[in-house]
């Protein structure tokens, strides 16, 4: 078997594949073979072996020759592929060039393949944009609403009997029509609403404020355009409330045992360094992953590549199957998500092929940085970050019928390879 390679426009390129006449006999007598053993013909056992002649003038020699060339096709282009490191993308496109008896079978392959990557200099990218790191900075009004959230979370509820006002927690029951009709979602009873938190429909809460236990109200609220459901966009919706409880948040108070009592922390001061130091490695985290994603974004710029669109086409179907896997966590559907935002598939699929395009170009780009730096991650590394990976799952091995272990193993590789790079550019900067 004999291949020639030629290089297309788009990152594709064809491949000529030659089988010797003594190879092309040989799927020939395969393909008599498969075609003979489905042949029902009187006079002869079914599964027996025909003669030639036979199969011939039962199927036809074009059946014969077609049976043979797709046999040929799928074993000797995927062994042209493997044993040439050809790394191929999508699905190729076949054309028969030579198909005869006593002469070598001669077809021709054109398929997408990773495209070639000219790098700038992305050392000198790396180090003009970790110049601009920001500085981390904790102040104490950010320590304060630390501590306050956590009093608000240890907050012990108190029934009163006052008018309800901003911070309470009252229980209601509501209902809302619109044009004397209910619809769903606008109908709870025993429903807690904290008020000031603004989680109800926007102005809902102002109309329980001064309202007393077993108090009732009836009130409008016209609805946003851009409410998230759409049969309640620009409604006006008339709301019938009766408040059944109003309960006080009592924060306990900021000293040493309220510290105490929040796990292994001396006294308040100790409490307070504890949460600026958890704050400012936060920000470090933060400031760390923006700088890398902008050092990714500027290299990918400068570079020169270009992306198949069958690359692009499968980051858009990833990027949406994502979003639908998303919406259905939520208990809605893709198509109601697409309706709320008003927008079509193909109009979404249009809309992120930039960003598609873009990640495809940043993932081409650390590949490329991973082969020429000769960066590798080790089979200890690997192990442990499939591990990493896998422990979320209860399971171990539901998960890996999920995933194939292959993959994970592939994925977990990436992770490791691509932190060595940021490790690099980071340690030269």
């Amino acid at each position: 078997m004999d291949f020639k390679k030629k290089n297309l426009a788009d990152s594709k390129i064809e491949l000529e594949i030659t089988l010797s006449e003594d190879e092309w006999e040989r799927f020939i007598k395969q393909a008599l073979e498969k075609i003979s053993a489905d042949l029902k013909v009187d006079g002869f056992r079914p599964g027996v072996l025909l003669p030639r002649e036979i199969i011939e003038r039962e199927a036809g020699q074009t059946t014969i020759f077609q049976e043979a060339a797709d046999l040929a096709i799928k074993k000797s282009y995927p062994e042209v592929v493997i044993e040439n490191n050809i790394q191929v993308i999508g699905h190729p496109k076949v054309e028969i060039i030579k198909m005869a008896e006593s002469n070598p079978f001669v077809f021709k392959v054109e398929v997408a393949v990773l495209p070639e990557v000219e790098l700038p200099d992305y050392q000198s990218v790396a180090k003009s944009v970790y110049s601009k790191k920001q500085k981390i900075k904790v102040d104490d009004k950010e320590i304060d609403d630390s501590l306050e959230w956590l009093r608000k979370t240890r907050a012990k509820l108190k029934t009163v009997d006052r008018a309800a006002q901003e911070g309470d927690l009252v229980e209601i029951d509501f209902e809302g029509t619109v044009d004397g009709q209910t619809k769903e979602g606008l109908k709870s009873e025993n429903h807690p609403v904290v008020l000031g938190e603004g989680k109800m429909v926007r102005g809902f809460e102002d109309h329980l404020i001064g309202l007393k236990e077993n108090e009732e109200k009836e009130f409008s609220l016209l609805f946003p355009d851009d409410y998230f459901n759409q049969e309640l966009q620009g409604k006006l919706v008339n709301f019938k409330v009766k408040v059944k409880v109003v309960q006080e948040k009592i924060l306990p108070e900021l000293n040493d045992e309220f510290a105490n009592s929040l796990g292994n922390f001396k006294d308040l001061s100790d409490l307070r360094n504890k949460l600026r130091e958890n704050i400012n490695q936060e920000k470090e985290n933060k400031e760390k992953d923006r700088i890398r994603g902008l050092v990714l974004r500027e290299v990918a710029k400068d570079a020169k590549v270009d992306i198949p669109d069958v690359l692009i086409d499968s980051e858009v179907k990833r990027m949406i199957d994502e979003l639908k896997n998303n919406v259905e966590k939520t208990g809605t559907s893709l198509e109601k998500y697409l309706q709320e935002i008003k927008k079509t598939e193909e109009e979404l699929k249009k809309e992120w092929r930039p960003k598609a395009t873009e990640q495809i170009k940043i993932a081409l780009c650390l590949r490329q940085i991973v082969k020429k730096e000769g960066i590798k991650a080790s089979e200890e590394e690997v192990n442990q970050k499939v591990n990493e990976l896998l422990q979320p799952y209860q399971n171990i091995s539901e998960a890996e019928k999920a995933v194939s272990a292959e993959k994970i193993k592939d994925y977990a590789r990436e992770i490791i390879e691509n932190q060595k790079v940021f490790e690099m550019l980071e340690k030269e900067d």
